[in-house]
């Protein structure tokens, strides 16, 4: 099987489909992943093929006035569909024209959330078999609502009949802001009518789906058919990394420190942040290591209980912190979970609220502080509970002794290979 892994956005988007790619390698598939020119390095340094899905770069994108503003949407459903069409609607004309050049070459597709625009439409028209590998739950479901909305206060009713009416605003929220666009395409490129309702076909609603995230994270809901499984987090191991001497020297001067970084998230006054953390941590006395991110923070002169790292693979750092505070995505949020280390999230936008909640219902994580509400007193308070709280801890290291028992890359092999090997798609060469 000749096989197109499409996804895009930042490291965190891709990461997980460089761990899936290398699985379906060693189960004997022929693969390629489409994606960023900007990932295209990460890519070839892990074994997979690279094919240029746009040379668009995720980084130039957030940090664009469009970007910002689609960061400090926060928890506003519309403003966020809004800005997430003003900052990539262009894309799909052009990512419609590369996925048709992929399916001449492709005996099926495996495609993102952040591509299923593109990608699910082609496959449709041209009869290639194709399946979602999604990392955020996006199908209906009463067991939770959409991670683009609120929780339902517990202590009120209606709350299974609220989480599945969020899919409903959700799509329909959508479909409004991207129908002009989506039906120019789909015309231009694919000769097809225009859809006239919000996701009533196929092109607009992916089947069978695998999702790479835990089922002791968020539990399988049972109103969800048997096209569209849990299989557990896509892991990458770096185990080609070697870490600075400056990074050991620091883990070795003192007690291990609590991770602070915000991973691609951009800041309009990243010397602000910067100021807010590092007053926080000397009202609570804890060595810090600084992740610059793509904000760049810790720029300046930093004290000597503060180590500013570019880059480490969570999977090496992680388990050697004693506690992290992070942007809640999906990525970093499960690398914390399996390396069995509590967490405080600083929720920015999109599906970040959505894992806090998580964290903190899971009880290995204090309430998360959205950035908005970032300041050095609720910081520092936070950091206090989260290194001195045992049971935050104890919680931490039992839930990643379920995380690290789940095989989630070769379950989602196993279902990808059986689902599109069974699909009633099929090329006609």
């Amino acid at each position: 099987m000749r096989l197109t892994l499409c996804t895009f956005g930042s490291r965190g988007d891709v990461q997980p489909y460089l761990a899936l790619g290398q699985g379906l390698l060693r189960a004997g598939v022929q693969l390629r992943l489409a994606t960023s020119r900007y990932h295209e390095a990460l890519v070839r340094r892990h074994g997979l093929e690279f094919y240029a899905l746009t040379d668009a770069s995720p980084q130039d994108m957030l940090a664009s006035e469009a970007g910002l503003r689609w960061l400090e949407t926060g928890g506003n459903p519309l403003a966020n569909l809004r800005a997430m069409r003003d900052l990539g609607g262009d894309m799909l004309d052009a990512q419609t024209g590369v996925v048709l050049r992929l399916c001449e070459e492709s005996d099926a597709l495996v495609y993102s959330v952040t591509t299923m625009l593109a990608v699910a439409p082609v496959a449709e028209r041209l009869g290639v078999p194709a399946a979602g590998a999604w990392l955020q739950p996006f199908h209906p479901t009463r067991a939770f609502p959409s991670f683009l909305f609120p929780e339902w206060p517990r202590f009120l009713p209606l709350g299974r009949h609220y989480n599945r009416v969020t899919y409903d605003l959700q799509r329909r929220m959508a479909w409004q802001l991207i129908r002009d666009r989506f039906n120019a395409v789909r015309g231009r490129h694919l000769g097809l009518a225009p859809a006239r309702r919000p996701y009533d076909d196929q092109h607009l609603r992916p089947d069978p789906v695998v999702y790479g995230f835990s089922r002791h994270v968020v539990p399988r809901p049972s109103d969800w058919d048997d096209l569209t499984q849990v299989s557990g987090y896509w892991f990458l191991d770096d185990r080609d990394w070697r870490p600075p001497d400056c990074l050991l020297d620091f883990l070795q001067a003192g007690a291990p420190p609590v991770y602070i970084g915000f991973g691609s998230m951009m800041e309009r006054d990243s010397g602000r942040t910067t100021d807010i953390i590092l007053e926080a941590l000397r009202r609570s006395g804890l060595r810090a290591l600084l992740s610059g991110g793509w904000a760049g923070l810790g720029a300046g002169d930093l004290p000597d209980s503060v180590l500013r790292l570019d880059d480490a693979p969570h999977d090496w750092l992680f388990p050697r912190m004693a506690a992290l505070v992070h942007h809640g995505g999906m990525g970093t949020a499960g690398a914390g979970l399996r390396a069995g280390r509590p967490a405080l999230v600083i929720p920015r936008f999109a599906d970040q609220p959505f894992w806090a909640m998580r964290l903190q219902a899971l009880g290995v994580s204090p309430p998360p502080i959205p950035h908005r509400r970032l300041n050095v007193e609720r910081l520092a308070h936070a950091l206090r509970q989260l290194t001195t709280d045992s049971t935050l801890r104890r919680r931490a290291e039992t839930l990643a002794g379920q995380v690290r028992a789940e095989d989630g890359v070769n379950a989602a092999v196993r279902f990808l290979i059986r689902a599109l090997e069974r699909s009633p798609r099929r090329r006609v060469r």
